[in-house]
Parts: C-alpha cells; structure tokens; sequence
C-alpha cells in the first residue's frame, strides 16, 4: 500500500505544501526563483488567468464535479457529448518535451507583456522549468506521477485546501481524495476525449499552479509573514471560488472531500 512508502513524521507535516513543496532550500532553486516572491506571483490577475486559460473551463468543470459531485452542474460540453457513455479515460500520458517549452513560454510572455514588474519573477520560476521539474521530482518521490491527470488534480486540490485552512492532509486522506478525483475523472467526458498533448498541458499547468502557491505559502510562514500568509490564503481560496468550489465549505478526510 501507498502509506507504507511515508515515514512517520510526514504525519505531523503538510502533505503538499510541507512534503511536497518543501524544498525551498534545494541546491538551484534558490538561484533560480525566490520563493518569497512566488507568494507575489500567484497574486498576479494576469499569471492566473493565463495559467487557467491553459487548463480550460471544461477540464475545471470536471475537477468541480471530481470535488461536489453530483451537486455541480456539468459543463457545456459534457452536456453537449454523448458519444463517451460506457467509456473510461485513461489518465495517464505520455510527456513531449516541446510542449513543456511552449507552455512555459507562452505564461512568461503573457506576464511580462501585461505586468512589465513580474518578468523577473516569473522568468525566474518558469523559464528554466525548474519549478516543473521540482514539482514532479517531489512527486514521484512520495509515490505518486505527474505523468497522471489524476495524481496531479488531486496535488492542485489537496494543496489549495490546506493552504486555506492551515491544516495537514495525511497520505491516507490524500490518497482518499485521488482516488474520488480519479473515479470521477475516469467517466468525465471532458477527460475521456483529451488527448496527451492536453493532458500534458493541464497537468503541467495545474503542476505550476501547485507549486508556486505551496513555495510562496511556505516562504511566508517561514518568514512569520502572517499578514502575507493571509492573503495568500485569500487569493487561493477566491481562486477555487471563482471554479465553482468553496474550500470553506468543504471537509477532507479518508472519504476524501465531502460537503462540511
């Protein structure tokens, strides 16, 4: 089983934002992004709206749906399919290097066009994929892929919630909630219809999304920046808001996520 892979002190440790991200200190990255100025990076309208616009309304509406269940509406386009009935997604794919460097090029242009203040940051982060690389080094190292839709959905939710509500996840209750977004990702329309290369590119993106909020979160608690962490927490949790999904009201326990 998974749990047997984590050693007894991740239990008393955020899961995402303290295991997964929690290698702020590692040889590199200090040069290459500062992770207290991620917290500044994930604030900014234009990284959001650029990072979202790659995931895609569609692919949001099936993780609103992997998290509330039958109480989300379903999105246009699953309303509109209906060729997928009996059908499974496969929720794996296979990575292209190229469109690794398309998408980190694409967000870093789009920032450094609209907020001329965040090339920096953003450059720092993004262009040398270092953050990506980060990202899915920790999380293969705990057992899990960024190479699975679903193990990476689950990292973006799990981590929102706990930036929120300043809680741990263990890896039980995290694997209960991967394994809730998988089943619901399995039989997603949305999801069934995706090609790798868009696989790829969301997982890549909610990866990016993960990383610079978990970074940013942990720098700010290190720091003992508690007004700086609070609106964090705010920008996380009106980013989730704005998908349909209000964390607040949202327990997470080894049922996964539940209405709380």
């Amino acid at each position: 089983m998974i749990e047997r892979n984590f050693s007894n002190r991740f239990f008393s440790q955020y899961l995402i934002v303290s295991l997964l991200l929690a290698s702020l200190s590692a040889p590199g990255f200090a040069q290459e992004a500062d992770p207290a100025e991620l917290s500044s990076l994930y604030a900014s309208p234009t990284f959001q709206q650029s990072v979202l616009q790659k995931i895609g309304k569609p692919i949001l509406a099936a993780g609103q749906r992997s998290l509330l269940g039958d109480s989300a509406p379903p999105s246009p386009a699953a309303v509109r399919v209906t060729t997928t009935a009996g059908l499974s997604a496969n929720l794996d794919y296979r990575a292209q290097e190229g469109i690794s460097r398309t998408l980190r090029e694409q967000l870093v242009q789009r920032v450094a066009n609209a907020e001329p203040e965040q090339e920096p940051e953003v450059r720092s982060a993004l262009a040398s994929g270092s953050i990506w690389r980060q990202f899915e080094s920790l999380l293969s190292g705990i057992g899990y892929s960024s190479r699975n839709l679903a193990d990476v959905m689950a990292s973006y939710y799990v981590g929102a919630w706990e930036i929120v509500h300043r809680r741990s996840a263990t890896p039980g209750v995290f694997r209960a909630a991967r394994d809730q977004i998988a089943e619901s990702l399995a039989h997603s329309p949305e999801i069934i219809l995706m090609t790798d290369p868009e696989k790829q590119r969301t997982s890549e993106a909610l990866g990016i999304l993960t990383a610079v909020a978990g970074n940013g979160s942990r720098a700010l608690l290190l720091k003992g920046d508690q007004i700086g962490y609070l609106a964090m927490q705010t920008a996380v949790y009106e980013s989730l808001l704005e998908q349909g999904i209000d964390l607040k009201r949202l327990r997470l326990g080894y049922q996964g996520f539940e209405p709380g």
